[in-house]
């Protein structure tokens, strides 16, 4: 039986408090083009929902959503956050019925469980022609010198991680199978997503990222280091009179249908 990752089940069970407040929200140019493809008042999964980062624009849409979550901390997070309850579930078994849904949404999680199992579950669950859609925000290195800085110092860290920007993911739906459960290639926008945050929040956004919550606490004070040492006026980084700073934002949007 597939279990979660290891470094995913441990990494944001500590963080999750702080994922909720630290990571960055969806632009609502991305819901509005998701409305475009999916009615209002439709069902859909929220496939590893988190702490409800994307559970929550959804539920404001209309949509009538059911999220799914495997790490207990994050769905007490949601239910708190939200206010909905969250069922607990992986990408290879998610709690409901045959064709039921109009879309299944995943959201900064699918590099996680990109597998052809998994596939095949959001088949099963999906209507006739259902949108699966795969969405996640990234910091923009091509727009922001520091930026671009602390990445290349805490990207050291995930060598053993999936991410989205190794580009792993993309291989299963080169496969055979794929092609015959979903409409294929991918179809793609991407959205700017540039917001305020406080600069506190920048590191703290870092600690969040779950193989950087498995660290020691003495990696971390020097990550701290050496990440602080990046966020200077030279690179750009220069907060306003209230200590917040723009933080530049791409958030990618990929989907496809279930076949009929």
């Amino acid at each position: 039986m597939k279990t979660v990752h290891q470094t995913a089940a441990e990494g944001f069970k500590p963080a999750a408090e702080s994922y909720a407040k630290t990571r960055p929200h969806y632009p609502d140019s991305l819901l509005e083009h998701f409305l475009q493809i999916v009615p209002t008042g439709s069902n859909v999964v929220d496939l590893a929902a988190g702490t409800g980062i994307m559970t929550e624009p959804l539920v404001k849409a209309g949509y009538r959503v059911t999220p799914v979550e495997p790490v207990e901390a994050m769905r007490q997070e949601l239910e708190r956050q939200v206010g909905i309850p969250a069922l607990e579930g992986t990408s290879w078994k998610i709690p409901v019925d045959d064709g039921s849904q109009d879309a299944v949404m995943v959201a900064q999680a699918f590099h996680w469980f990109d597998d052809i199992e998994t596939l095949r579950e959001i088949h099963r669950v999906l209507k006739p022609g259902g949108v699966f859609a795969l969405t996640w925000n990234m910091e923009s290195k091509e727009r922001s010198d520091w930026v671009a800085a602390i990445r290349r110092i805490y990207e050291v860290y995930d060598e053993a991680a999936p991410q989205y920007r190794k580009g792993h993911w993309k291989k299963v739906f080169e496969t055979d199978e794929a092609n015959q459960l979903f409409d294929l290639p991918l179809k793609h926008i991407r959205f700017t997503n540039d917001f305020e945050v406080p600069t506190s929040h920048v590191f703290e956004r870092v600690l969040t990222k779950s193989y950087i919550a498995t660290l020691s606490d003495q990696q971390k004070q020097q990550l701290r280091r050496d990440i602080e040492a990046q966020l200077v006026p030279e690179k750009g980084f220069v907060p306003n009179n209230d200590r917040m700073i723009l933080y530049p934002h791409d958030t990618d949007l990929s989907w496809c249908l279930k076949k009929q």
